[in-house]
C-alpha cells in the first residue's frame, strides 16, 4: 500500500485510530478500523485502493475467485474487474451470512476474512469449501 493511499484513507476518516471492539462477541479489539463501506463515496480513492489490491491478489499463484463481504463491495467489484477475476461477497447483516454470486466448489478463494466466520451457504448451492489463502 503506497503512502499516498494511507494519507488518502486518513484524510477521509475512512481508517479510524482508537481502540475499537472486534470479534463476534466484541472480545477483541484492534488498534484501527476500515470504514469500507463508505469508499464508493470517494471515487480516486476507490481507484487507488483497488489497483494495491489487485496487485496483492494476482500475486498469489493460483485464484480463481475473490470473496468480499457487503460493506466492501464496491471495492470488490473494480478488483474483480481490474484482474478479471470473478466476485461472490458474503452478506452478513442478517442472522446467517449468505453468499451472493457464481460459485463452484473447489476453486481457490481469496478473501479478507475468518474462514469459521461464515456459514457456508448460498442461494441454490450447498456444501462449498472456501480456501483462504495464506499471507
Amino acid at each position: 500500500m503506497t503512502s499516498d493511499l494511507i494519507r488518502q484513507l486518513v484524510d477521509t476518516s475512512l481508517i479510524l485510530f482508537g481502540a475499537f471492539r472486534t470479534g463476534s462477541h466484541g472480545d477483541a479489539s484492534c488498534p484501527y478500523a476500515l470504514q469500507l463501506e463508505m469508499l464508493a463515496s470517494y471515487p480516486a480513492v476507490l481507484r487507488q485502493a483497488a489497483q494495491a489490491t489487485a496487485l496483492r491478489v494476482t500475486g498469489y499463484p493460483k485464484v480463481d475467485r475473490l470473496l468480499c463481504r457487503a460493506d466492501s463491495l464496491a471495492l470488490g467489484t473494480l478488483v474483480s474487474q481490474e484482474t478479471g477475476i470473478p466476485l461472490t461477497y458474503f452478506d452478513d447483516r442478517g442472522h446467517d451470512a449468505l453468499l451472493v454470486g457464481a460459485y463452484d466448489i473447489g476453486h481457490p478463494t481469496v478473501g479478507a476474512f475468518q474462514v469459521g466466520a461464515i456459514k457456508q451457504r448460498s442461494r441454490g448451492h450447498q456444501n462449498h469449501r472456501l480456501t483462504q489463502l495464506p499471507e
